[in-house]
């Protein structure tokens, strides 16, 4: 138990970036239950802005898209435009160099795959976002649902279990003031 006291001490340190090795502060003396949580659809909103999941899996989209787009400039043309100045010639006239290069596409079947792998790649960030923003938007409904559940639960307590429970523990020590219980 004392194990298992550490490792979870550890574990809430690190929740709360402390260090691992030092001490819990005390509980609050008295601890109110949370308020009832908005409509789901504000908070699946809210968790598919705020969660770094998301921004990293639609930047791997935006990258892929970026991907497709070269892949697409590859088939253009390619212009070279070139000027140098070479003092080792011993004619003046030969010593300046104007040149124009154009690469044409014609090897099409290399830049076809390359284009083929970079949709393939972009099609397949695009699914794995919207994974990552199914699983957002369930966590956060698996969430909502427990936390409702919870509070009613602490609700159920705090009207019905606690009263009656007191009410057990008056009559109780009533039976036992008055000697008919021991």
């Amino acid at each position: 138990l004392r194990a298992d006291q550490v490792q979870l001490g550890a574990r809430l340190d690190g929740m709360l970036h402390r260090d691992p090795t030092a001490e819990l502060p005390p509980p609050p003396a008295e601890l109110a239950p949370p308020a009832m949580p908005g409509d789901v659809a504000g908070l699946e909103h809210a968790a598919a802005t705020a969660r770094p999941q998301a921004a990293g899996a639609a930047a791997k989209v935006r990258g892929a898209d970026a991907r497709v787009a070269l892949a697409h400039r590859a088939y253009a043309p390619d212009f070279e435009l070139m000027a140098s100045y070479d003092s080792m010639w011993p004619m003046p006239q030969h010593r300046w160099m104007l040149g124009v290069g154009i690469d044409l596409p014609l090897a099409r079947g290399r830049r076809d795959a390359d284009l083929q792998a970079a949709e393939a790649r972009a099609a397949e960030a695009r699914a794995a976002a919207d994974g990552t923003d199914d699983a957002i938007r369930t966590d956060v409904v698996r969430t909502h649902s427990a936390l409702v559940e919870a509070l009613h639960v602490v609700h159920l307590y705090d009207e019905q279990l606690l009263p009656a429970a007191h009410a057990e523990v008056d009559a109780a020590l009533g039976d036992f003031a008055s000697g008919q219980d021991d």
